[in-house]
């Protein structure tokens, strides 16, 4: 009876252990999850906004010569959707 007590209290001690552990290792996903979701926002928006530097940089002759010059801005708009879960993907994060 003795044995089967001492087996019940190592066997809460290891469960007990174990448990902490997930607990941490989902806690620890959860912020790398996170970090990189927010660098990768951070990203993209940095080259939305040099891309938007770019664009409104050109003369306007680029944009007379350029045969659909509003595409360029869809464009511009379009890869917002597209690039953010390609980028956090890349990482690994998602």
């Amino acid at each position: 009876m003795c044995h089967l007590l001492l087996f019940a209290a190592e066997l809460n001690t290891t469960v007990s252990i174990l448990f902490g552990i997930y607990l941490m290792y989902g806690i620890a996903g959860f912020f790398r999850t996170w970090f990189f979701t927010l660098a990768g926002q951070r990203l993209v928006a940095r080259i939305r906004v040099q891309l938007f530097s770019a664009i409104i940089k050109q003369d306007i002759e680029f944009f007379d010569k350029t045969r659909y010059d509003h595409s360029i801005v869809h464009r511009y708009f379009a890869t917002k959707v597209i690039s953010l879960p390609c980028i956090c993907m890349s990482c690994g994060a998602c």
